[in-house]
């Protein structure tokens, strides 16, 4: 049974992120137990997609380090679990540009030739120093709630 199906759970879910620091679980609620007020909690609306089947919020923007490299405030992303996520080619692009400009090792091709950014690491001590921010929303406070 797909969970929107069940007349009890009124097709509303709410997933609560809490912070890396905390030491306790996220929370994912169904039916009435989706309907979170806490003062602390910022939502954010999923858009109707081109397929029902996932979740759509809308991208404002796409952020490397401090540097905005893309806007589109009508793009859609898929929100997921998974570990891969495709942007629109408006955005991509110029975060694609930014990131080769930044990341200063050995390209090479992708073996399954999906993913357009990939470096030789091999017998090199690497670290992340570059965070990428994906701006689901311009008025996010610390806590996410997406519904």
């Amino acid at each position: 049974m797909q969970l929107g199906g069940a007349a009890s759970l009124g097709r509303r879910f709410s997933y609560c992120l809490v912070p890396h620091s905390v030491n306790t679980s996220s929370a994912l609620n169904f039916g009435a137990l989706a309907n979170v007020t806490e003062p602390s909690v910022a939502s954010t609306p999923l858009v109707a997609g081109d397929v029902d089947t996932y979740y759509t919020v809308v991208l404002d923007s796409v952020e490397v380090g401090n540097k905005t490299v893309a806007s589109a405030a009508s793009s859609r992303i898929i929100a997921d679990s998974g570990t891969l996520t495709f942007l629109d080619p408006a955005l991509m692009g110029p975060l694609v540009d930014e990131l080769s400009r930044r990341i200063t090792l050995p390209p090479v091709q992708s073996p399954d030739g999906l993913l357009q950014l990939c470096y030789e690491v091999a017998g090199r001590e690497v670290e992340a120093r570059e965070r990428i921010t994906n701006h689901i929303d311009k008025h996010l406070q610390k806590s996410i709630l997406f519904r």
